[in-house]
């Protein structure tokens, strides 16, 4: 266990052997933002909670989050045995994580997702994780790369109207200022003024409507110049 106070461990159920674990969290008052990127990219003065967002069972070493679901196919089962059970060197994700800790279990997480047929809404925001992940490495080849395939399972997801995990809706405008955001970043600069048109049209009131029009300001000149 580990010796980090700020750190604590929380029952889990494995989605795949149905048997439970212990499993390390950031004690809710030990979370402090420092800053946050355009993209909502969060830069935390102590531990960093996003860490601990993938779970891996120590007993079949599935590794999963809580937006996926009980898995009861047997082949889903074999496919994952064949996947993880065999894995090496995973003790120390058991415990306090560094960033190369939560960018394999980050990365084991999208293969299991993409064998399970996950939805793309429940495959982005893991993309993203990645994204973000290598930012803090300063990996900048590898971050593009999974900020395209957060931004391919986003478009995909809006496109699909496949805006629900657990009958929670999420924020369309959410997702259409993250594309908009994405879109920039990844440098698809024609579909970046067409996310923001249509994040505008959203009401007012909104908070990514409102963290929208601020950005779209600072970022309208070098994309209307790059467009003509």
């Amino acid at each position: 266990m580990a010796n980090n106070p700020n750190i604590f461990y929380r029952d889990k159920k494995c989605i795949k052997c149905h048997r439970k674990f212990k499993t390390p969290q950031v004690k809710s008052n030990a979370v402090r933002i420092d800053k946050r990127d355009t993209d909502n990219c969060p830069y935390y003065k102590l531990d960093n909670p996003l860490l601990y967002e993938f779970y891996i069972c120590p007993h079949c070493h599935m590794v999963f989050t809580d937006h996926f679901e009980e898995i009861t196919k047997q082949k889903d089962k074999d496919i994952l045995d064949r996947l993880f059970f065999k894995m090496r060197n995973v003790e120390n994700l058991f415990e306090e994580r560094n960033i190369d800790d939560g960018l394999r279990l980050a990365k084991l997480a999208l293969v299991a997702g993409e064998s399970l047929k996950e939805t793309s809404i429940k495959l982005a925001p893991i993309c993203l994780r990645i994204a973000w992940f290598n930012r803090y490495k300063e990996d900048v080849g590898e971050e593009s790369r999974f900020l395209s395939n957060a931004y391919a399972h986003f478009e995909k997801a809006y496109n699909n109207s496949d805006l629900k995990i657990k009958d929670k809706s999420v924020p369309e405008d959410f997702v259409v200022y993250t594309l908009a955001e994405l879109s920039y970043r990844i440098g698809v600069y024609i579909n970046t003024k067409s996310w923001f048109n249509q994040l505008f049209k959203f009401p007012n009131r909104s908070r990514y409507v409102m963290k929208g029009r601020d950005r779209w300001s600072d970022i309208r000149q070098e994309i209307t110049k790059v467009s003509k």
